[in-house]
């Protein structure tokens, strides 16, 4: 990928921006990103080399890390007894087959105690109040957090953890009026959720390997042919009537021919919520 840098941004904010500490750079899939739309995934391996993407971009993401650092620095420091801290795990599984690594990293894993025999996996998120408003937050969340608990479970010396998980929020866009209005408004900027329902380690597995073998098939599929990303994927704003993430986020935009058919309207979604030409 070749980050494009924005002209008069002056060269210190730029070392920040491409500061990256090369997680997961070896081609290994992350628990994350085999959540993202196969499309997205494939276009993005096939053309790495030639996607150019705006280095302002990485702003609201970098100033969410310096939060999340600063958290699980001070969980270091107060309590290293009692988390395991950005530790990476990894498993290889079997995909018809093939032979597929995983890896991932919590955040935040809270050891058993005597009371709480289990383990409890725990995520930090900087994200803005829509996406939590609208409910697909938590089911990303909970997602995200079902990956980790079957890659614990999968570990030579397993961890088992406990069937809901925790994520506290930072709102990036919090407003406290909204707040004075809403009851289903965030109350507070940062907002802690405990009962985050994860998969059951077996049905977890199922979805990994389900993913991994879409993304298998994915790399043998010409790029027009890959599966279509659905409004939700294309983060569609219905009042703007906006694509947000091909609009802005994406970084496979300029090798994707879907996005630029729904624009001009040769592609439309039906009653069934499925894309027609």
């Amino acid at each position: 990928m070749k980050l494009i840098t924005p002209t008069g941004m002056p060269d210190y904010i730029e070392a920040q921006l491409r500061y990256d500490d090369g997680r997961h750079g070896d081609g290994t899939l992350s628990a994350t990103q085999i959540m993202k739309p196969i499309r997205v995934i494939v276009l993005a391996e096939r053309h790495g080399a030639d996607i150019e993407y705006p280095l302002e971009n990485f702003v609201e993401s970098k100033l969410g890390e310096a939060w999340h650092t600063a958290v699980t620095t001070a969980v270091k420091e107060r309590y290293p007894d009692r988390f395991i801290v950005e530790r990476e795990f990894s498993h290889t599984f079997d995909v018809d087959g093939v032979k597929v690594e995983v890896k991932g990293t919590p955040d935040l894993i809270r050891l058993p105690t005597v009371d709480e025999p289990q383990c409890q996996l725990i995520d930090l998120k900087s994200t803005k109040t829509y996406g939590v408003q609208k409910g697909d937050a938590r089911d990303k969340w909970a997602t995200q957090l079902s990956i980790y608990r079957v890659l614990l479970a999968m570990q030579p010396k397993p961890y088992y953890c406990d069937d809901y998980g925790e994520v506290t929020a930072l709102f990036k866009d919090w407003s406290e009026s909204w707040a004075e209005r809403s009851k289903d408004y965030p109350q507070a900027n940062e907002v802690t959720y405990s009962d985050i329902p994860l998969m059951p380690v077996e049905m977890g597995h199922e979805y990994i390997v389900g993913r991994l073998r879409a993304i298998l098939r994915g790399r043998e599929t010409q790029d027009d042919e890959l599966p279509m990303c659905t409004p939700e994927e294309m983060w569609f704003n219905a009042k703007k009537g906006q694509f947000n993430h091909c609009r802005k986020w994406c970084a496979a935009r300029e090798f994707c021919g879907q996005y630029p058919r729904v624009l001009t309207g040769e592609l439309t979604m039906d009653y069934h919520g499925q894309w027609r030409s």
